[in-house]
């Protein structure tokens, strides 16, 4: 089961690479439609740079990784949270800066699920929160009606949530057969 349960992580893990490559080709290139130039190279390197260092954080040193990834998914949460308030100020300076909430759910989509190397279960948990944070924002937000999940997952702020959620189970599957590995009794 050991096996198995390494062969489902590096499968999530290879996953949400590729949505990673795509997905960052797709947030550059809308950057360098609009605004282009010097500016777009500055918003590109403001969330690539925290990708590629809690990415490699994650793969480097997994057990202080966890910690801040687990951190910043609070942040994550309370900024959606705020965005679902009805603090018309708030959701103005947010709205102004629209996809960063969805680019932040992003960034930190891979290095959560790298975890699973280590630790499939908790990075599994991590990202089903962060599948979940953008959909309960929408949900308790009171001036807009919810959607509904085939709608609510098309917004380019609730992109990463589909791949969040599918990567998130591959690696509770993984943990649990893991799990119950290391339990049995060798044959």
């Amino acid at each position: 089961m050991e096996r198995a349960s390494r062969n489902i992580a590096y499968t999530a893990i290879v996953l949400m690479a590729v949505f990673t490559v795509l997905g960052s080709l797709f947030i550059a290139g809308y950057a360098f439609d609009d605004p282009g130039g010097w500016t777009a190279v500055g918003i590109v390197a403001l969330w690539l740079v925290p990708l590629v260092l809690l990415t490699a954080l994650s793969y480097r040193r997994p057990e202080g990784a966890a910690w801040l990834l687990g951190v910043l998914l609070v942040v994550a949460g309370l900024l959606w949270a705020s965005h679902a308030v009805d603090m018309a100020w708030w959701r103005e300076v947010l709205d102004t800066v629209d996809p960063a909430l969805g680019i932040a759910t992003f960034v930190l989509a891979l290095p959560i699920a790298l975890l699973g190397l280590s630790r499939p279960g908790t990075a599994g948990i991590l990202l089903l929160l962060l599948a979940a944070l953008p959909h309960l924002a929408e949900f308790i937000a009171h001036d807009r009606p919810w959607p509904g999940l085939l709608n609510a997952m098309t917004t380019s702020s609730t992109m990463p949530s589909g791949p969040a959620l599918v990567v998130g189970l591959m690696l509770l599957l993984a943990g649990l057969l893991g799990h119950l590995g290391r339990r049995q009794p060798p044959v």
